[in-house]
């Protein structure tokens, strides 16, 4: 075909040459029916563009790393022409692994591809057709054409939670370590201590019902509980990537947000209240997400966290330190940090007691004061981060 192509376009100015220079009608003829065909097969794939009709389905537009989803795409081609082939670029949730679709449609023909959607990294994405390219049975004039410029175009979007790991316990230089080891395990919603009784409502549990108490009123009464002043955790994220590239660059953001998640997580089950700070770019508002009870909130942030070339977390920490001074806990999670760095947490570590330093790499040589913690690169946090008590 690519030859044919070349003959046919190379014939053009010939004819047109000749018929210029011996005057016969046929070569004028014979130009402008060639002019005509290309004119035509550029109207017809316009058209074609525009009206061919198509859908696009997830299963789910919302998944956590590791898993996978579905996405169905329905194309219909409505019109009495058949296309000969079309070729259709399609976006997966793996950025270096997209999809490619090659197929005909005869008139008023439908197909349907279910394409497997795999989960290796969180964020936010979107999904489905990008890219389109038709060729015509001779092969004459193929089109490529961006469906992302049509007006009326929407990819469906998928967030992708990242993983959560369970740690059991955590090597971490800390107030109390008690507090953050499996022994002193309490769900926040169970209180500390009692603090006095109300009458029961629909859908109090049974267990917090004080019976003694009920029997002597003659109806239901539960126990109240206090909770004491949580203390605070504070988790700062490095965005900056390094100058990382490709797939990565993934790797380096997924993991940094794993290991956020699973401190959320670990602080989280053990009564604490955690801030999590990152800032996307230099003058931006400090990006914050504070909680004490539900992970999800948590989740949903760091999926919508864009890391990028332009960034350095001395300018999130310093940001992060100045909006507030109550924290009892400071975890910061990055890859190379600099001696300024490093001179900022070792001065933050006098003020609050219990500064950690998570590293996104091989671990390494380290002799500086910090308490410093290495998690491989797509590797397990868990494994990592726990220690033996």
């Amino acid at each position: 075909m690519k030859l044919l192509r070349i003959l046919y376009f190379a014939s053009m100015p010939v004819f047109l040459v000749i018929g210029l220079y011996t005057g016969l009608a046929v070569h004028y003829i014979v130009f402008f029916t060639q002019l005509f065909i290309i004119l035509a097969l550029l109207g017809l794939y316009y058209w074609m563009v525009y009206s061919f009709r198509f859908t696009q389905k997830l299963k789910s537009d919302l998944g956590s790393g590791g898993g996978e989803t579905q996405l169905k795409i329905k194309i219909l081609n409505p019109r009495p022409i058949p296309i000969a082939l079309m070729e259709i670029s399609v976006a997966t949730a793996n950025p270096c692994d997209n999809e490619q679709l090659s197929f005909s449609l005869a008139p008023f023909e439908e197909k349907s591809f279910d394409i497997k959607i795999t989960m290796p990294y969180c964020g936010v994405y979107d999904l489905g057709m990008t890219k389109l390219r038709l060729t015509d049975i001779l092969g004459l004039m193929p089109l490529p054409f961006d469906m992302r410029k049509l007006s009326f175009y929407r990819q469906p979007q998928l967030m992708v939670y990242p993983a959560v790991e369970a740690l059991s316990s955590l090597s971490a230089s800390l107030l109390d370590e008690k507090l953050f080891s499996s022994s002193y395990l309490k769900l926040a919603e169970e209180g500390d201590s009692v603090s006095g009784l109300r009458k029961y409502r629909d859908g109090d549990a049974a267990k917090r019902i004080h019976w003694k108490r009920s029997i002597s009123l003659g109806e239901l009464y539960v126990k109240q509980y206090e909770n004491p002043l949580r203390q605070k955790v504070f988790i700062i994220i490095d965005v900056y990537t390094h100058k990382l590239k490709d797939e990565a660059r993934y790797i380096y953001s997924d993991t940094v947000c794993r290991t956020a998640a699973a401190l959320c997580r670990h602080s989280l089950l053990r009564r604490r209240e955690v801030d999590l700070f990152a800032m996307s770019y230099p003058g931006e508002k400090l990006s914050r997400c504070i909680g004490d009870n539900a992970l999800e909130p948590f989740l949903k942030w760091l999926a919508q966290l864009r890391f990028d070339n332009q960034v350095h977390l001395k300018t999130s920490l310093e940001a992060a330190l100045s909006a507030s001074d109550e924290a009892t806990a400071i975890f910061v999670i990055t890859r190379e940090p600099d001696s300024g760095l490093m001179s900022i947490l070792e001065q933050a570590s006098v003020k609050v007691g219990s500064v950690s330093l998570v590293r996104i790499e091989n671990e390494t040589a380290y002799d500086g004061r910090l308490h410093t913690m290495f998690v491989e690169p797509g590797g397990s946090v868990s494994k990592s981060l726990e220690v033996d008590v």
